[in-house]
């Protein structure tokens, strides 16, 4: 199965985990939203904007899968330079 979400940063440097309950894939892309001005960035529980990986409007990142659920969306965690903007997120699982 493939599912969809999105996820925004209100506030501009509080970090924000792309799911509030356990949310297993095998997979995700993460894609910052076209809408965007500012830089997103995308890591663990310690993302900002000297770590993890930024993204600009409308750039993406993928973990990719190892055959087993692998990622829990509670731990994958976004930040933003600017309040308000964000990500969609594409993930899978079996």
């Amino acid at each position: 199965m493939i599912y969809s979400d999105e996820q925004d940063v209100t506030t501009a440097g509080t970090r924000v985990a792309l799911a509030s309950s356990r949310t297993i894939a095998n997979w995700v892309t993460i894609q910052a939203k076209f809408a965007n001005t500012g830089s997103i960035y995308v890591g663990n529980d310690e993302v900002d904007s000297s770590e993890g990986i930024e993204l600009l409007a409308a750039d993406s990142t993928t973990l990719p899968g190892m055959g087993v659920p692998a990622y829990d969306l509670r731990y994958i965690y976004i930040d933003s330079s600017v309040s308000g903007e964000g990500v969609k997120v594409l993930y899978g699982r079996n």
